[in-house]
């Protein structure tokens, strides 16, 4: 079945000059299919679908660089498979989503904590980046130091994740 486009932005809680911008198709075309004077095809509405289901969602809308924020779930879900990949013991969510004061520019910053203490790794910095459409800061637990800023505000973070949790909540995740 094929969606209008005004189903499509409702779905994705995007206003005509959002769907424009984010698609680079002229606001007056959407504007026009939307009050019936532009016929569209079918395709172009299949099309347009396919492009936004690239986009992650929640209850409030799409989310994209510039547009939308992650729940804390959605961060623990797309972080949990790398738990495994990196052998991470502990993430703990700092930073405005952790302090619930998150806007579409905040970054998701996340300190880790490797099983093995003398692990680092920089790649999970390049794939997290490729499986969030936001920015994402991971910082090394051993690496921050007692009475810093960055300690404090790692002891008022979220603990997404610790140690046996991590693989309890992934073997949840398969079996649904």
């Amino acid at each position: 079945m094929v969606k209008p486009i005004n189903q499509l932005r409702s779905d994705y809680n995007l206003t005509q000059k959002e769907l424009s911008e984010l698609t680079d198709i002229p606001l007056k075309m959407i504007e026009s299919w939307e009050d019936g004077s532009t016929k569209i095809d079918a395709w172009i509405c299949n099309l347009l679908g396919g492009y936004l289901k690239q986009y992650p969602k929640n209850e409030y809308g799409i989310i994209t660089h510039t547009k939308g924020v992650y729940t804390i779930n959605q961060i623990k879900d797309v972080l949990l498979p790398y738990a495994i990949n990196h052998q991470i013991y502990q993430a703990i969510l700092i930073g405005d989503y952790a302090n619930d004061i998150q806007n579409p520019l905040s970054h998701i910053k996340i300190i880790i904590q490797y099983m093995d203490k003398r692990k680092k790794s920089t790649t999970i910095v390049d794939e997290l980046n490729r499986s969030f459409v936001k920015v994402v800061e991971i910082y090394d637990k051993s690496q921050i130091k007692k009475y810093t800023d960055m300690f404090d505000e790692m002891k008022e973070g979220v603990i997404l994740f610790t140690g046996q949790m991590a693989y309890n909540q992934i073997a949840e995740m398969i079996s649904h």
